[in-house]
């Protein structure tokens, strides 16, 4: 991630009023762990670069050239055999992917009626006129 105070990353879907979909929080446990998964998606948290990094949210925060040291970085993943790389990747997602495509219909129709409520209508709409607001 670029270090720059301006960019955060987060998942802050709850500041919205709505709630991130079930595989976006298990990758966020998965990353950040528990607790830390817990408060961010509760409070819709976004963090700076050096709080990302110490959450293990991201790996690295790098000031100066980020494309060049994401091709560093790839550079390191290319130079290993690519069945290999895609297996041991698969090792560890299979199990995520396999769930997120048996839960895909049901996961869709469960945010369409959530997002679709009138209560979540409401603050939407509260949100997105509060950012017209800002911008004027």
């Amino acid at each position: 991630m670029g270090s720059n105070p301006k960019i955060s990353i987060g998942l802050n879907e709850a500041k919205f009023g709505i709630v991130a979909p079930f595989w976006m929080a298990d990758l966020m446990v998965r990353t950040v762990g528990h607790r830390e998964a817990e408060k961010s998606l509760a409070l819709g948290t976004l963090y700076s670069p050096e709080d990302a990094t110490r959450i293990g949210l991201v790996d690295e925060v790098v000031v100066g050239d980020v494309l060049a040291r994401a091709h560093e970085i790839a550079a390191k993943y290319v130079s290993v055999p690519a069945a290999s790389r895609f297996s041991s990747k698969m090792l560890v997602r299979s199990k995520y992917i396999k769930e997120l495509e048996d839960r895909r219909s049901s996961d869709l129709q469960t945010f369409t009626r959530f997002v679709l409520s009138p209560p979540v209508q409401q603050h939407l709409s509260s949100y997105l006129r509060s950012l017209r607001t800002k911008q004027t």
